[in-house]
């Protein structure tokens, strides 16, 4: 019997969840005749350039063959085909980068293809207006002057990974999240989902986020980066550069029990 994982690499569960969430025959063909037979290759191909590059990719389909002379080369991807497509592919990846897990393609309906649309539509939102309404170089932090102020400066520091963006698309805040993840290595098998995930609930990125991956390795080193100084006495922190390591070390280091016999 085929499994979850099997249906996600299989090409007739492909075409077939294709024309479950809205698109014709022209435009399932299109995107097979350019290589996308499964999702596993669609979530690969936009492993790194992410979700907002194959809107591009299908709106620029549109202005190749939209108007195309021959009938069975014109094709039109609507605002409502492309968002359900990009927002199917942004949960995926997420599911798979993020945190190492797999739905049933097969539970996908229509009423789930827009529910990812709308979750793809306000992600690019609240971040775009993040963006505008938070500079993280604004983002004022006291400078450490240990116990005296540690506390000012946790906070100042939190917050500032709260509005700064991680290479995953959500809040940089996942990093010191100590909840133990249920995978703990990138070789281990994915996770079969039997519920959707709530990618609405920022929780979720917080608290289920696997630590590794090439996305987890740019993160912790842009906070390593940010507490380098703090640290930089530490030898074994410096000689592995893990910014989790590092704010974990300070932790101890003001909050410790140690910490609490000093006060």
């Amino acid at each position: 019997m085929a499994t979850i994982i099997d249906r996600y690499e299989d090409e007739p569960t492909f075409v077939a969840f294709l024309n479950v969430i809205g698109l014709n025959d022209r435009q399932t063909q299109r995107l097979v005749d350019d290589g996308f037979l499964t999702m596993r290759s669609l979530v690969e191909h936009y492993k790194v350039p992410g979700p907002k590059q194959f809107e591009v990719y299908l709106k620029d389909l549109n202005k190749t063959f939209a108007t195309a002379s021959t009938l069975n080369l014109r094709i039109y991807y609507s605002p409502g085909v492309i968002n359900r497509l990009v927002g199917c592919l942004n949960y995926f990846r997420h599911l798979l980068y993020t945190f190492r897990s797999i739905i049933d393609i097969n539970d996908i309906d229509m009423d789930t293809a827009n529910m990812f649309a709308d979750l793809w539509i306000e992600h690019k939102a609240e971040w775009k207006k993040s963006s505008d309404d938070h500079n993280e170089e604004d983002v004022e932090i006291p400078k450490l002057k240990g116990h005296l102020n540690w506390v000012a400066f946790r906070d100042a520091f939190l917050y500032k990974l709260r509005i700064v963006k991680s290479m995953r698309g959500c809040s940089m805040e996942y990093l010191l999240d100590d909840t133990l993840c249920e995978v703990q290595r990138s070789n281990a098998n994915l996770i079969e989902l039997q519920d959707f995930f709530d990618l609405k609930n920022s929780n979720t990125f917080k608290e289920k986020s696997v630590h590794f991956g090439d996305s987890f390795k740019s993160d912790n080193m842009k906070l390593w980066n940010l507490l380098e100084g703090l640290v930089i006495n530490i030898a074994s922190c410096g000689r592995s550069k893990n910014g989790r390591q590092a704010w974990s070390l300070l932790k101890q280091q003001y909050e410790g029990d140690n910490a609490k016999q000093r006060i």
